[in-house]
């Protein structure tokens, strides 16, 4: 009883010094730039480009409404390096059942990760090049990811067909 005893003094003096955890350290990259609207300003010309060209290349298949959620990436805070991103979207169809009326409807969610490596500094070089692009064209999707070489057109590609 008495190595019992001991055996939980000791699990209940490092428990707690187990329990906390780092602070964190990764932050949205629109926080990381903060009052620099130029990212957010040229990621949403991004999101312009792919639903001005969408009709004609991703949204000829199933789901002909695929629709951007957002383009987001993670940033190092302390770093500046690059963790993460990630451009999601969602689509459905609808089917009517002509015997009840009801409708059927199938959609889906489309994580697409970006290759996209280095530095938050590369991160704005890139979205500042590829935002301002005519968004009639998607020129800014024609673009090779920092540090992959791939264009975002491609990754788009092979993620959402």
């Amino acid at each position: 009883m008495n190595t019992l005893l001991k055996i939980l003094t000791l699990f209940t003096i490092f428990l707690p010094l187990r329990a906390v955890a780092a602070p964190a350290q990764f932050v949205d990259a629109r926080d990381y730039f903060g009052a620099d609207y130029a990212y957010a300003d040229a990621v949403d010309s991004l999101v312009k480009q792919f639903n001005n060209i969408c009709p004609d290349t991703f949204c000829e298949g199933e789901y002909d409404n695929l629709a951007s959620l957002g383009l987001d990436c993670s940033v190092d805070k302390p770093t500046g390096k690059v963790g993460q991103c990630v451009w999601t979207f969602a689509g459905s169809y609808s089917d009517v059942q002509g015997a009840t009326g009801r409708i059927g409807v199938k959609h889906a969610v489309k994580i697409c990760k970006l290759p996209l490596r280095g530095s938050a500094q590369d991160l704005l070089a890139f979205v500042k090049r590829a935002g301002p692009a005519k968004p009639d064209f998607a020129e800014g999707l024609q673009l090779a990811l920092p540090g992959d070489g791939r264009t975002l057109m491609d990754v788009l590609t092979s993620c959402l067909n």
